[in-house]
């Protein structure tokens, strides 16, 4: 079926959805007051906390000091906070507090809010669809290790 579809059309159909996404996004910085990098560390921490902030940097895909400032960010609006690791001094480690635990629960049941009633137009189908694709788009947007540039994606 893709492969019928002329070039535009599926360079259309991608970015719609990329601007549903990014409109997704924007609504919930709106409504929650902070950033689409904040709502992500916090939704990772919620299932890695406490985590020190390499791998958090790693996991963002951003330095270490980019991180810093998000995570300075955050602790200043009672969010989480940064302590030693009592094993290894030298490691600072990042952790939600219960404020940041309310806004990740918040966030994930305003999403699922949005998407349970959205899907209820769209039938059965479409949303053994949507969960489909879902659970697709790990692989479907997986970048090469490394990030190398588009010319080395086969083509």
């Amino acid at each position: 079926m893709l492969q019928d579809m002329p070039r535009k059309e599926i360079d259309s159909v991608l970015f719609e959805s990329l601007r549903a996404l990014y409109r997704f996004e924007m609504a919930k910085e709106r409504l929650f007051g902070i950033s689409f990098m904040d709502i992500f560390l916090l939704q990772y921490l919620r299932t890695h906390s406490p985590c020190c902030m390499g791998d958090v940097a790693a996991e963002m895909s951003r330095p270490v000091s980019t991180v810093t400032r998000v995570v300075d960010r955050l602790e200043k609006k009672h969010l989480l906070r940064r302590r030693k690791d009592p094993d290894d001094r030298r490691t600072i480690l990042v952790e939600l507090k219960p404020r940041g635990v309310e806004i990740v629960k918040e966030v994930e049941d305003h999403t699922y809010a949005v998407i349970m009633k959205n899907l209820e137009r769209l039938g059965q189908d479409g949303t053994a669809a949507y969960i489909k694709t879902a659970v697709s788009m790990p692989e479907i947007l997986k970048i090469p290790e490394g990030g190398e540039s588009h010319e080395k994606f086969e083509r």
